[in-house]
């Protein structure tokens, strides 16, 4: 269903990104198959606004900047940017306003938020 890409030094656990996919998969009922980059890019990471992830509908692929970024906001992002691959699988993102896009892609934070509690038992959940 998905393939992790990890393009960075920084050390994932990928048991628990996994988890996490497969729960985001299920909750968001994704059925056609995307792929997860994690990139570093210092530059972008020096910039306060700069960015933390994107959706590439042409190849279903989400590219996550993982430079400075706690775990969970890169979860967060994650979540998200799946948000916007489910709308362009039902065919609605290249209808929506980036506007409405973006507000109903934000719904990725309640979506871990779901996860993270589903989990507050289990002592090691970092990404780290």
């Amino acid at each position: 269903m998905y393939i992790i890409k990890n393009l960075t030094e920084k050390s994932l656990k990928k048991e628990l990104l996994e988890e996490f996919l497969e729960f985001a998969n299920k909750q968001l009922d994704i059925d056609k198959p995307y792929s997860v980059y994690f990139v570093e890019d210092k530059h972008n990471a020096a910039d306060a606004l700069g960015r933390t992830a994107m959706y590439n509908p042409s190849t279903n692929s989400v590219y996550v900047y993982v430079t400075n970024r706690h775990p969970k906001d890169i979860l967060r992002s994650i979540a998200h940017e799946l948000v916007h691959h489910k709308q362009h699988c039902n065919g609605d993102l290249e209808k929506m306003s980036l506007e409405d896009a973006e507000i109903d892609a934000n719904a990725g934070g309640y979506l871990l938020r779901q996860f993270e509690d589903g989990r507050k038992e289990t002592p090691d959940s970092s990404l780290n």
